[in-house]
């Protein structure tokens, strides 16, 4: 004699253990595949500090020491600070 097997439809509001799924089937819980939120205010730091640098042309003597006429503008370390100047 051949046994018979019942099959019934899976219930739709039964929560189910996630390793029983048939392969294949989507599990419909998408908060755990959620992509992580960003802090759009968090800094992007640079693998360096840059620094601009004025150079002044007409400032040069022909008896200065080369560097002596170049002055620092502003330096920084983010991709932030970069695009506040």
């Amino acid at each position: 004699m051949a046994e018979e097997h019942e099959t019934r439809p899976r219930s739709a509001g039964r929560s189910e253990d996630p390793d029983e799924r048939e392969e294949g089937e989507i599990d419909n819980d998408d908060s755990a595949h959620a992509p992580p939120q960003s802090n759009p205010a968090a800094p992007h730091p640079l693998e360096h500090a840059w620094t601009f640098w004025f150079d002044n042309p007409h400032g040069k003597s022909k008896q200065a020491a080369w560097g002596s006429s170049i002055r620092p503008i502003h330096t920084f370390a983010t991709a932030e600070d970069f695009w506040r100047i």
